[in-house]
């Protein structure tokens, strides 16, 4: 069988077209540092895709974690600052029930109790990111205020 000259010539050309593609995309690949650019590039680019959303699917949950994380911390520090003027509002009281403490001090002592009770309301009113923490659905709204007898009740005036 004889081949002629255009033939050889026609394959050669094929082999350098080829060849140049080639190196095309291995020079893609070093410039980029990606090896898959396409969906064509390789067999394995429909499990990429997924891998790819599986990734931002994790990093939106990581981000709602941070957040949640950051609420939590929050409400600790509230929980723990409100318990603490409890105990001391116990205390106050545990004093106050002494028969030698005198009118004067049981007065100091009720004023620091309404100071204590208003902090408590102030902390039970307590916004993060912009939203009441403890109104549940009604974030927008605060969840205590108190009466013009100075008692404390949910916003709205319902019990």
């Amino acid at each position: 069988m004889r081949i002629s000259e255009s033939q050889i010539a026609r394959g050669m050309l094929n082999e350098i077209t080829r060849n140049r593609a080639e190196v095309n995309k291995y020079g893609n690949e070093l410039s980029t540092g990606y090896k898959v650019v396409t969906p064509g590039d390789s067999k394995f680019s429909g499990t990429i895709s997924q891998y790819r959303d599986l990734l931002e699917r994790i990093e939106g949950h990581t981000t709602r974690l941070k957040s949640l994380e950051g609420t939590l911390v929050f409400q600790d520090e509230i929980v723990s600052q409100a318990n603490d003027a409890v105990l001391r509002a116990l205390e106050i009281a545990t004093q106050g029930a002494n028969e030698t403490v005198g009118a004067g001090n049981r007065a100091q002592m009720a004023v620091e109790v309404f100071e204590l009770r208003d902090l408590v309301v102030q902390l039970a009113n307590s916004r993060y990111q912009g939203r009441f923490i403890y109104s549940g659905a009604a974030d927008d709204t605060p969840p205590f205020s108190l009466d013009n007898d100075g008692y404390m009740e949910p916003a709205g005036g319902a019990a």
